[in-house]
């Protein structure tokens, strides 16, 4: 049986996710930092509005999120930085989830970028080459056991970086 949903499950969830795709996207530190709270504002204000029939929880929030960078675009008339994606239909699930998807990847590049060699050739062979622990161990010289350990390593390091969100 699961928890109910709760807006400070929400926010535990959907922190660092909602940060980063605003943090990308203002480069003032101080108004992301401002959005971000508007977000979380936001979300506990219309918690009870909230309706499992029409979207996710997920989709729920990165359209508040979505919705509220456009806002802070159009006070500050500064479009530059919205796409024509962003500007999409904000009832179109589909455009949203690909904004969602394109910032996850993005967030993961990232991510990657900033791990060891050895943890993001484990990672990228077992997952973009679909490499088997044996075939990993073999490439890196050591056991299949050893890339066992070595692999739960990377994603624990992976998992830190996306702010304890699973991977």
């Amino acid at each position: 049986m699961t928890e109910p949903m709760t807006a400070e499950r929400l926010y535990s969830e959907y922190r660092s996710k909602v940060s980063g795709y605003i943090f990308s996207r203002v480069k003032n530190r101080a108004d992301a930092e401002d959005l971000v709270s508007d977000v979380f504002v936001k979300i506990v204000e219309n918690f009870d509005k909230y309706d499992s029939e029409k979207a996710s929880y997920s989709t729920w929030v990165f359209t508040i999120t979505r919705n509220t960078v456009i806002s802070y675009f159009r006070q500050a008339r500064e479009f530059d930085d919205i796409t024509e994606m962003e500007l999409a239909d904000p009832d179109s699930e589909e455009a949203l989830n690909e904004v969602v998807l394109k910032e996850d990847i993005r967030t993961l590049a990232g991510a990657l970028q900033r791990m060891s060699d050895r943890d993001r050739d484990i990672i990228i062979a077992r997952y973009y080459y679909d490499r088997s622990f044996r075939e990993i161990g073999d490439m890196l010289g050591i056991t299949e056991a050893n890339a066992r350990v070595a692999h739960g390593r990377a994603i624990q390091k992976l998992r830190i970086e996306f702010g304890g969100a699973a991977v």
